[in-house]
């Protein structure tokens, strides 16, 4: 579930700053919109792997106090 949400955040980050950026860079200007497409379908992805995440984490069984307190 945290892998979920911390994956998500660097997936992100890194077709915006990295793909959509080489993109702009090695293209002309006028493809501009291919790169609004990519970093759409990356925000999409990362949407998705935070929900995932936020699910996972929410659906997680919770420990009781009784069972924390043996455990330690």
């Amino acid at each position: 579930s945290r892998f979920l949400l911390i994956a998500g955040f660097l997936f992100y980050n890194f077709i915006y700053l990295v793909i959509e950026t080489c993109y702009v860079f090695f293209t002309s200007v006028s493809n501009v919109n291919d790169a609004w497409n990519i970093n759409y379908w990356g925000y999409f992805i990362f949407r998705l792997l935070m929900f995932g995440g936020v699910v996972a984490w929410y659906f997680k069984p919770r420990q009781s106090a009784a069972s924390m307190a043996i455990n330690k």
